[in-house]
């Protein structure tokens, strides 16, 4: 454990809405942090859609959900069973006035097993929205389980052209003790922002074997890998340290 965690900071990579909860959990700890937000969300265009086609809707971005509550045809899709991984975006989701299903999902992976379970084979299809690139794709098992889906992007993230200076200098001053990764996408971006930086006295903990892939080979001093969105195992491996 950092014994000096007053003076520790921890570096969230991540839209500053969805950081917010494991950010006021760490800072209850006495943990300092930083939300750096290294992509731009920008709306896509998609075609009409006939609500009538779906059952059901998989979000697995909180980011999907504020693009879809500015899009005009926001009153069908708060029809639809919506399925979200995770409690926070959940949240986010039935905040804005979504028909979410409980369920406890943690990643997308065991969201497709939920939405198999739930959901009956029938003539309508599940909606799967989200951005251009997907960490996980449930469309193949969707299928062997009978299953039909169609997916539509409604958003691409632009990646920043540099870190924050708040960022940059807590990196130099060495108080950055921590950096959390939720995406391969972010982990590149990131590598690609701060190359020129020194982090080899940084842990790094990520989401998924997929991001830690990313991630080594690199001079950090550590990877480790966290396999839920759960808020206590990002913190319980930031104060374990």
């Amino acid at each position: 454990m950092i014994n000096n965690k007053e003076k520790s900071t921890v570096l969230i990579l991540r839209q500053k809405e969805r950081a917010l909860p494991l950010q006021n959990l760490l800072m209850k700890k006495g943990y300092k942090v930083i939300i750096e937000p290294i992509f731009n969300i920008k709306p896509l265009p998609f075609k009409n859609i006939n609500f009538k086609d779906f059952c059901a809707i998989m979000i697995t971005s909180a980011n999907t959900i504020q693009v879809l509550a500015k899009h005009n045809s926001f009153d069908e899709f708060k029809k639809i069973k919506t399925f979200c991984v995770g409690k926070v975006t959940q949240k986010i989701a039935k905040n804005k006035g979504f028909n979410c299903i409980n369920n406890k999902a943690h990643s997308a992976i065991t969201l497709e097993k939920e939405i198999i379970k739930a959901i009956k084979p029938s003539s309508k299809k599940i909606l799967i929205l989200g951005g251009e690139k997907l960490a996980y794709n449930p469309s193949s098992n969707f299928i062997k389980a009978k299953l039909q889906s169609e997916r539509i992007i409604v958003y691409k993230t632009l990646a920043k052209n540099s870190l924050s200076n708040k960022c940059i200098k807590a990196i130099n001053n060495k108080t950055v003790n921590n950096i959390i990764i939720y995406s391969p996408e972010t982990a590149k971006t990131f590598i690609t922002l701060s190359i020129k930086y020194n982090l080899n006295t940084i842990k790094f903990i990520c989401l998924g074997n997929n991001t830690k892939k990313v991630l080594n080979g690199k001079n950090w001093k550590k990877v480790q890998v966290i396999k839920n969105t759960d808020l206590k195992n990002f913190a319980n491996a930031i104060i374990e340290y």
